[in-house]
């Protein structure tokens, strides 16, 4: 039987996963100057770091939103594991 997601969390994730993508590659072209300077390096290298560093916070979104999707953080039943 397929899973019925509700409907606020059904293309979040896609959405949230695809932002540091496209940041990251179109966002080049408009970030691509030389001034001004961020602590001594070209603002194109720091929009780069910067969306380097977001993305594992944008990925974690992903991981909460889906976990929610397919009840994941729900409490855990005492369940028997094979040996």
């Amino acid at each position: 039987m397929a899973e019925v997601r509700g409907p606020a969390v059904r293309g979040w994730p896609a959405v949230l996963a695809a932002i540091p993508a496209v940041m990251l590659t179109l966002g080049v072209p408009l970030a691509n100057r030389v001034e001004p300077r961020i602590l001594g390096l070209p603002f194109l290298l720091c929009w780069i770091v910067g969306w380097i560093i977001l993305t594992p916070l944008f990925l974690y979104g992903v991981f909460v939103l889906e976990g929610r999707a397919h009840g994941r953080f729900a409490k855990r039943r005492n369940v028997e594991r094979p040996s």
